[in-house]
């Protein structure tokens, strides 16, 4: 994510000289302090980086992306979490997308059938929905069909942005265990609050369906006093899930209650991380999560539009996981990429490209290390002034969402502080 690209070159004109007196001095600093990884393709083992060292003691490693749309971080991502599947025994896999189309691509890849180009499809966001994550889910298959039950890799999205998916697998598991109630909520549709635009320049408010808070109580309620029944009529686990989905139709409607909540999103995604790994196996497993870099830094954010302050998604982890995190970000210089663009009152999804980073950005010094693709841990930096340096100055870094302003291209991070490694492409 490495929005903390402009701290070093601010740091080449306004810090002790005892840093670095020159652009190349961090030049050969960056890249004395970097693990070459050489390639993004998938298929070929990573070498030469003592990942069983950084991580010991990790239950949890957080990989960002400083956009949404590009095709290396797709690949990097795939190529890191087989090594630490192959490697180092991880099996969880949590996603920033669809809660509920999770569940569809979890269930494909342990070998319950379905479409993977269908399945894929449901998880709704372009970081994932292309070939490469069609690559990675049929690797996780591939994987999965030589192990039992307790060795196989999951997959959770855990968004809950929208409602589609979560309400259309509740009606089916309803269909199951009770029939009549089925036939009262069968007409019941979505509605479209349009919440005041997230980003607040639209001229129509962004559309978002949703269910009313009083029909998600009534589903709540019915799951909850019919709770022995269901679950002869079902099963232990399909029945968590059935009262989970009802959790995410009410985080949901919460997100878009009058303007767009984030901080109730990122609690949301939280929680829905904490429901998989407390509910689903009882045995501790060590887990992968793919978001955006602003997502699993470790931070606080404050809302332009409230003024309110709140934790993110990986400051929360870390916190429930009493700190056995790694968060990485993930950086890049220059090249083409998918986002939405916004027109007034539509939202268009297209490819932008980008010239080489302004030299007063981190990934334009990464990127004259000559090191195509490398990996920084920043726990083992050797120069202790910049480590120092790097944790208490802020650095310009990309920061493209799923929506791009050119204008916002980069932000500010207390790069070292936010994260704990940095991948850049």
């Amino acid at each position: 994510m490495r929005t903390n690209a402009v701290l070093v070159l601010v740091a080449l004109t306004t810090i002790d000289v005892s840093l670095a007196q020159t652009k190349q001095d961090t030049i050969q600093w960056l890249t004395e302090s970097s693990f070459d990884l050489r390639t993004t393709n998938p298929d070929l083992k990573i070498e030469g980086v003592p990942f069983e060292k950084i991580l010991d003691n990790v239950e949890m490693v957080l990989v960002g992306e400083a956009t949404h749309g590009t095709k290396e971080f797709a690949e990097i991502k795939h190529r890191l979490f087989r090594y630490l599947v192959e490697e180092l025994g991880f099996r969880y896999f949590f996603i920033e997308a669809d809660f509920a189309a999770g569940l569809s691509v979890d269930q494909y890849i342990c070998g319950y059938g379905g479409d993977p180009v269908e399945v894929l499809k449901g998880l709704r966001y372009f970081h994932i929905v292309n070939k490469q994550g069609l690559a990675l889910i049929t690797w996780m298959k591939s994987f999965n069909e030589t192990k039992n039950t307790s060795e196989k890799i999951r997959f959770f999205g855990i968004d809950c942005q929208s409602s589609e998916n979560a309400f259309t697998q509740l009606k089916i598991y309803i269909r199951q265990v009770d029939s009549l109630f089925y036939m009262e909520i069968d007409g019941i549709k979505l509605t479209n609050h349009q919440p005041v635009s997230r980003m607040g320049i639209l001229d129509k408010k962004y559309p978002t369906l949703t269910l009313s808070m009083d029909t998600i109580r009534i589903l709540k309620d019915r799951l909850l006093t019919n709770k022995a029944i269901y679950i002869g009529a079902s099963s232990k686990i399909e029945y968590k899930i059935a009262l989970r989905l009802a959790e995410v139709l009410l985080q949901s409607s919460e997100i878009i209650k009058g303007n767009y909540d984030y901080q109730k999103r990122e609690e949301s995604m939280s929680a829905n991380v904490s429901w998989a790994l407390d509910e689903i196996d009882p045995e501790p497993e060590k887990a992968f999560l793919w978001a955006h870099n602003a997502h699993v830094m470790y931070g606080e954010v404050t809302e332009a539009n409230t003024g309110k302050s709140f934790g993110t998604l990986g400051k929360i982890l870390k916190n429930k996981l009493n700190g056995k995190v790694y968060s990485i970000g993930l950086d890049f210089n220059q090249g083409s990429f998918i986002a939405n663009e916004i027109k007034r009152d539509t939202i268009l999804k297209r490819v932008w490209t980008v010239d080489e980073a302004p030299e007063n950005t981190f990934p334009y010094l990464l990127s004259k290390t000559d090191i195509k693709v490398l990996f920084m841990d920043f726990n083992s930096i050797q120069n202790e002034d910049m480590a120092t340096w790097l944790k208490e100055n802020r650095v310009r870094s990309h920061d493209i969402g799923a929506v791009y302003y050119p204008v916002y291209r980069f932000r500010r991070y207390m790069i070292a502080n936010n994260f704990d490694g940095l991948m850049f492409i």
